[in-house]
C-alpha cells in the first residue's frame, strides 16, 4: 500500500485530491486545496474538532459527500499521501 500510495497508484476508494485516471491517481487541485488547508489549519494550532468543525459550517465537501469528523482529519493529516515526497 506505501508503494501505491508513493507511486500514485491506484488503491480504493480514490482518496480525497485525487481523481482515477486508468491506474494512476491524478491531483484535483480543488480537493488538494481542502487538504492543504486542513494541514494549515492544523499547523496554526486548530484541534481535530475545530477543523471539521469549520469545513462543516462552510459546507467543504468530503469526497463522498458526508460531513468531516475529527477521525476523517486525523487520517488525512497521517496519510503518507499527501506529505511531500522527500
Amino acid at each position: 500500500m506505501r508503494h501505491k500510495k508513493r507511486n500514485k497508484a491506484v488503491y480504493s476508494p480514490t482518496p480525497l485530491g485525487f481523481t482515477r485516471n486508468g491506474n494512476a491517481l491524478v491531483s484535483d487541485q480543488d480537493e488538494m486545496g481542502t487538504i492543504y488547508r486542513i494541514q494549515t489549519l492544523r499547523t496554526n494550532g486548530a484541534t481535530l474538532g475545530q477543523i471539521a468543525n469549520t469545513l462543516n459550517a462552510e459546507r467543504v465537501p468530503t469526497k463522498q459527500g458526508g460531513s468531516w469528523f475529527p477521525s476523517t482529519v486525523s487520517y488525512i493529516l497521517k496519510n503518507d499521501l499527501y506529505k511531500p515526497k522527500t
